[in-house]
């Protein structure tokens, strides 16, 4: 997982990780989604955002996903 492919991508070798500060939210994705508001990723090939440190989280119904609020 935290890989993403083109249609034409027909083997997993085909896949390429997401960058940091990005990640890849399901298997078979075709393209990474950017983390979100007071989140982050410093690694590449990542299936996750993590939390700044020293924040209340809560669950955004709008995105869908645990968020951060400092």
């Amino acid at each position: 997982m935290g890989k993403f492919g083109t249609m034409y991508s027909t083997q997993q070798g085909d896949c390429t990780e997401c960058p940091s500060g990005q990640y890849v939210e399901y298997e078979g994705s075709f393209q990474c989604k950017v983390c979100g508001k007071k989140t982050y990723q410093n690694q590449v090939g990542q299936s996750a955002c993590k939390p700044i440190q020293g924040c209340s989280r809560y669950y955004d119904f709008n995105t869908h996903n645990e968020q951060c609020e400092i």
